[in-house]
């Protein structure tokens, strides 16, 4: 059975700002700590699981506002420590 796992590292202006893991959290102190120390991105992490091809891929995030539509409170901010909310009003006919 092939394994379904991964570790997402995502960065932005040349630094290290999250990471994701499916299956695979035993990354997730490593790349804390390189998030916390605003590591360099991509950030250097030869492992034995790390396919030979592995190369950063940009994103294309959607607008906030495009993600915000329908909601009723938005989360926001970088330290998972820190929350902003900010209210989305919406006009009901």
């Amino acid at each position: 059975m092939p394994d379904h796992r991964f570790v997402a590292a995502y960065g932005y202006q040349g630094r290290v700002t999250a990471a994701v893991s499916f299956n695979n959290a035993k990354w997730l102190d490593h790349y804390r700590q390189l998030i916390e120390t605003a590591a360099p991105f991509p950030p250097p992490c030869p492992t034995p699981d790390e396919p030979a091809d592995a190369k950063p891929v940009p994103v294309d995030f959607p607008s906030p506002k495009l993600l915000a539509q329908g909601a009723t409170v938005v989360v926001t901010g970088h330290d998972p420590a820190e929350r902003r909310v900010t209210a989305a009003w919406q006009h009901h006919q």
